[in-house]
C-alpha cells in the first residue's frame, strides 16, 4: 500500500501489535504474581507476535540480531534453570522478550530486569513479613513466606520500560 491509506494501515497494525504486546506482558506479570507461573501461551504468543511484527511492518528486517539475542538468553537461562536458579516460565518469557529487544539493547534490558528484580525482591521481603498473619490460601502465591520471587514481574516490567521509554524505544524491534 502506498500513500495515506498505506500509512493508516501501517499505524493501525503497529497499534494492534503494541496493544497485543502489552496484554501479553501484563498477562505474564499478573499470572506470575498470583500463581508463580507464566503460561506457555504467553511466550509462544510473544514469539508469534514478533514474527507478525517483522513480516507486516519491517521492509527488510534485521532478524539475525533478534534471533541471536533470543538464542543467547535462552541458552544462558536454560543453564540457570538446570541449576534451579530460574523457573521454566521465566526462562521462556525472558527469551521471548529478548527476541523483541535484539542484541543492541540486550545489555540495557538485562540491567533493567536485574534492577527491577532486586526491587521486587526487597518489596516482597517487606510484604511477606506483614502477610505471615494471614492464611496462606487467602493471599497470592508470591506473597507467601518461603515462595520464590516472581521474576516474570521484573522481566515484564523491563520489557514495558524499554519499549515505552523515549530513550530505549528505538531499540525495540530495531536493528
Amino acid at each position: 500500500m502506498t500513500g495515506a491509506m498505506g500509512s493508516v494501515a501501517h499505524d493501525l497494525a503497529r497499534s494492534a501489535i503494541d496493544f497485543a504486546f502489552i496484554l501479553l506482558v501484563l498477562w505474564a506479570i499478573v499470572s506470575d504474581f498470583l500463581k508463580l507461573r507464566i503460561p506457555n501461551s504467553v511466550s509462544v504468543g510473544m514469539v508469534l507476535l514478533f514474527v507478525a511484527f517483522m513480516v507486516l511492518l519491517r521492509p527488510s528486517p534485521p532478524w539475525t540480531s533478534h534471533l541471536a539475542a533470543f538464542a543467547l538468553v535462552f541458552a544462558i537461562s536454560l543453564l540457570l534453570f538446570y541449576f534451579n536458579a530460574m523457573g521454566g516460565g521465566d526462562v521462556k518469557f525472558l527469551a521471548a522478550t529478548s527476541l523483541w529487544v535484539g542484541l543492541s539493547a540486550l545489555p540495557s534490558f538485562l540491567v533493567v530486569v536485574a534492577l527491577l528484580g532486586g526491587a521486587v525482591s526487597l518489596l516482597l521481603l517487606a510484604i511477606r513479613l506483614y502477610t505471615r498473619r494471614f492464611a496462606a490460601a487467602s493471599i497470592p502465591a508470591s506473597l507467601r513466606p518461603g515462595q520464590p520471587v516472581p521474576y516474570g514481574v521484573a522481566i515484564g516490567g523491563a520489557a514495558l520500560v524499554l519499549q515505552y521509554t523515549t530513550e530505549f524505544s528505538k531499540y525495540f524491534a530495531g536493528p
